[in-house]
């Protein structure tokens, strides 16, 4: 029998943006850009956050970024004008925890647009409920390769031994 490679995937054409927060319950925006499933059936979630915030999830770690597991050029010194993408996987105890295996990542996403206080929903808002895989910054491209595509710059999180 063949393995499923399939994935699904909700992509809004207007961000959903959160409010999560951190474990001194500060808040953290994000604007949820898009939000897959993988065959496993992880979620990843790419969320585009301000410099503003990017400096307050760098400096407290947030999203599981520890520093020592970075890697990358960049390492978390961005240009300030423009907006960090984070893709972030869903903490695999929070997903067996909500039961999300029959959910869809369409159904995922209404269900963080309407999270309600004081239910275990409420573990989709927390900061440390999402691992970054990357986290990246769009660069300008010299002026003979605009209109070409795009380039990134940015790291990559080492995985756990």
């Amino acid at each position: 029998m063949a393995a499923d490679t399939t994935h699904s995937e909700a992509e809004s054409s207007t961000p959903l943006t959160l409010h999560l927060h951190d474990v001194s319950g500060n808040a953290v925006i994000v604007q949820v850009m898009a939000l897959k499933s993988e065959p496993s059936g992880t979620f990843i979630a790419n969320f585009h956050v301000t410099p503003e915030t990017w400096e307050h999830i760098n400096e407290y770690e947030l999203f599981h970024t520890d520093r020592t597991r970075r890697v990358g050029d960049v390492e978390g010194h961005f240009e300030p004008d423009m907006p960090i993408e984070i893709e972030t996987a869903l903490d695999q105890l929070v997903f067996d925890s909500l039961e999300l295996m029959d959910v869809s990542p369409a159904e995922l996403l209404e269900r963080l647009a309407s999270v309600e206080p004081n239910t275990l929903d409420m573990f989709l808002l927390s900061a440390t409920s999402w691992r970054a895989r990357t986290v990246t910054q769009e660069v300008p491209l010299p002026p003979a390769l605009q209109g070409m595509g795009s380039m990134s710059a940015g790291f990559r999180m080492a995985t756990a031994d």
